[in-house]
């Protein structure tokens, strides 16, 4: 391990905020880190665990203590059957490239979530979900290094406490807990036509095929990418939709690559039934979906009727494809952002008396 000073942040923060970070330092394995918790640096210092950065906002223009980069990479197939695949994926890994991997395998279960920004590590902190996907769905363990000791712990899916966008790694293990690994369970699709077995390398028989896998395509704009291709709706592979979702995203998110954004700022509120109904006596055009608890309503919806998309605030503001997205153009500071969210708030809750909080973790 090589420790910096002074490093730049503007790679490890997708908004690209050009933040400086006191000390530095980038960890490639488990070992790695449990030697850094010996070491009087980690001890004597505050400290922020990045993997890309995509859901976290620098509001400083220094982060004076220790920035510790989780690049953890591995694939590895743990398990396999007839039906369904086991793996263990370094929390290192780019997201996106993990989910191209999977969907070139045949292997179903997080092909919606294509194109999200960020590392694998991430998916179960934030419980990383869209278009009727969530990571949760598919996680079976998680495995992190305790920073109090170096001790490593595995944690299986009901233990980790999944909400929406939200798990134990966001509560009670806050600045607590290294994740250094995270194991899914994929399911193998009808267009499966070999597999490998970890014990016996048997080559698999097409009546093994899963059939029960269903793909998630009730959206509207999935529905309408379908349609436009002309696709059978019974002859649509994993490859196809983890296509249609990059194309749905790449056309109303910005290239997070090229312009500063974290996705989607605001978590979709959920209200009473009640108050649903309220919301829509004074707008007709909101919409709302059935989850446990309430109506989930559409936040990116309430911004721009609210009049609030594509609205410019000094050097950021809200996409003007996607209102529920704040984008930086390359000169401000987090604290603009800041003041952009705390303004879009104050306008939402005057006109709806919806409070939106926000996905982003503010640091």
């Amino acid at each position: 391990m090589q420790i910096q000073k002074n490093k730049s942040l503007r790679d490890y923060n997708s908004f690209h905020f050009d933040v400086e970070a006191r000390y530095f330092v980038t960890i490639e394995t488990t070992a790695d880190m449990q030697d850094l918790i010996q070491e009087p640096i980690f001890c004597d210092n505050k400290r922020l665990i990045v993997g890309w950065g995509s859901n976290m906002l620098l509001t400083e223009d220094r982060f004076d203590g220790l920035v510790i980069h989780n690049s953890i990479m591995g694939r590895e197939i743990l398990y396999e059957d007839a039906s369904s695949v086991v793996l263990r994926v370094g929390a290192g890994e780019v997201w996106h490239d993990f989910v191209l991997w999977t969907v070139s395998q045949w292997w179903g279960g997080i092909e919606n979530l294509a194109l999200i920004p960020g590392s694998v590590g991430a998916a179960p902190m934030q419980n990383i979900g869209a278009y009727g996907v969530e990571a949760k769905d598919v996680i079976e363990f998680v495995e992190y290094v305790e920073l109090s000791d170096g001790s490593t712990h595995i944690l299986d899916n009901g233990s980790c406490a999944f909400g929406y966008r939200d798990s134990v790694f966001k509560r009670e293990l806050k600045d607590k807990a290294f994740i250094s690994s995270v194991v899914f369970r994929l399911y193998k699709t009808k267009q499966t036509t070999t597999w490998i077995a970890a014990s016996s390398m048997t080559p698999r028989n097409d009546e093994l095929q899963d059939e029960n896998y269903s793909l998630k395509l009730e959206y509207k704009d999935i529905q309408q990418e379908i349609i436009s291709r002309n696709l059978d709706i019974n002859d649509i592979s994993v490859q196809d939709v983890a296509d249609i979702i990059t194309k749905i995203r790449s056309r109303k998110l910005p290239d997070w690559t090229q312009i500063g954004t974290a996705g989607s700022f605001f978590k979709n509120p959920i209200v009473l039934i009640e108050e649903f109904t309220r919301l829509k006596m004074m707008d007709a055009w909101l919409v709302g979906y059935d989850v446990v608890g309430g109506i989930k309503l559409s936040a990116g919806q309430l911004i721009e009727l609210a009049g609030l998309k594509g609205i410019e605030k000094w050097s950021v503001w809200t996409y003007k494809n996607h209102a529920l997205v704040l984008v930086h153009h390359g000169w401000g500071k987090g604290s603009d952002i800041v003041d952009l969210a705390k303004d879009i708030q104050d306008v939402v809750y005057a006109k709806f008396g919806v409070w939106l909080e926000p996905e982003v973790n503010y640091v």
